[in-house]
């Protein structure tokens, strides 16, 4: 199995009790990282899905895109959704809570993430707020991007009309985290939520209106 990376802070600690889990001493240090970027807001995710590649974006807010207003260099706006894998780091290094050990998890405004499951990828899909995104989702179904699927280490978003929904998910309060016994994390901050799978370093955000996949390399 592929050496995991030790995450920052509050998923540093679970990264490391993981027993397919070993640090690595040429760990990137922990900085933060969004990026290609999605943002609109429209119709509530449901059915069938059209999976486009994770650099295909939709903006409905230019000012938000991945090129948009960056950082200065060495710097992360945390008040920001982070739009590349090192801001995604960074995200994580400053949430004080301890992740919660679970294979999914719904948040209060609906999201619904999936860490860990025999039948599904690592996902999460939104209640409402999909985002418009004709050029992802071609002449499927749905125009709207309502969930983002990590396939074979890929982000990718999908125009679903299905859901991955089931019932008693545990509830994550903004400031929180959880992370799978395979390693993947995810932690909600007031402005959405942030995966990442360190083995892979790949990751995504996913708000009502916006979404962000991003990779290290």
């Amino acid at each position: 199995m592929t050496p995991r990376r030790a995450l920052p802070s509050l998923l540093l600690a679970c990264a490391m009790a993981l027993s397919a889990c070993g640090g690595s001493d040429d760990d990137p240090g922990g900085d933060a990282v969004p990026t290609p970027s999605a943002t609109a807001s429209s119709s509530a995710p449901v059915g069938e899905s059209t999976s486009p590649s994770p650099s295909a974006t939709a903006s409905a807010e230019p000012s938000q895109s991945p090129s948009a207003d960056p950082a200065p260099s060495g710097e992360v706006d945390l008040t920001k959704p982070p739009r590349t894998y090192a801001e995604a780091l960074a995200h994580a290094a400053q949430i004080e809570t301890a992740p919660e050990r679970v294979d999914r998890f719904e948040t209060n405004d609906g999201t619904y993430c999936v860490l860990e499951s025999e039948f599904l990828p690592f996902s999460c899909e939104l209640a409402r707020g999909g985002i418009p995104a004709p050029e992802v989702c071609g002449d499927g179904p749905s125009q709207n991007v309502g969930r983002i699927e990590v396939v074979d280490g890929v982000p990718q978003p999908v125009c679903n009309t299905d859901t991955i929904r089931e019932p008693d998910a545990v509830r994550l309060a903004v400031g929180g985290a959880a992370m799978s016994t395979s390693g993947v994390g995810c932690w909600r901050e007031r402005f959405g939520v942030t995966c990442v799978d360190p083995v892979a370093e790949v990751g995504f955000f996913l708000a009502p209106g916006r979404y962000e996949v991003f990779s290290a390399s």
